[in-house]
């Protein structure tokens, strides 16, 4: 269908309609058909589980986040977004102090220095 091909060209639906000369609906309708073989990347995202999503990563849990996201083949944002709705956090962060109390000190005498030159 030349539909199809206009669409995983990533041409616009209205820009279909107006070449093909058709309805916008019509051309939403053949855009939203699952029976379609589409390019991966278009058509309706996939809807992730939250049970699978949190069993594929609690099994491995020293695989980043991207890797499991390119194992279900998903998109790593999607994957993101999935696991922040669940709660959850993509990334690990650490509290780390900047500056112990003998680097400040340091750092406070160096500058008492500078200013009594």
């Amino acid at each position: 269908m030349r539909i199809c091909g206009l669409l995983d060209n990533r041409v616009s639906p209205t820009e279909v309609a107006r070449q093909l000369g058709m309805s916008r609906a019509t051309v939403y309708n053949v855009k939203g058909r699952d029976d379609l073989e589409r390019k991966q990347g278009s058509g309706k995202q996939q809807i992730l589980d939250c049970d699978k999503v949190n069993r594929d990563v609690e099994a491995v849990l020293l695989k980043s986040l991207m890797k499991h996201a390119a194992d279900m083949g998903i998109s790593d944002s999607a994957m993101s977004r999935k696991v922040r709705s669940m709660g959850g956090k993509s990334l690990v962060r650490w509290e780390r102090l900047l500056l112990t109390s003998a680097i400040k000190e340091m750092h406070f005498q160096h500058c008492q220095g500078l200013l009594t030159i």
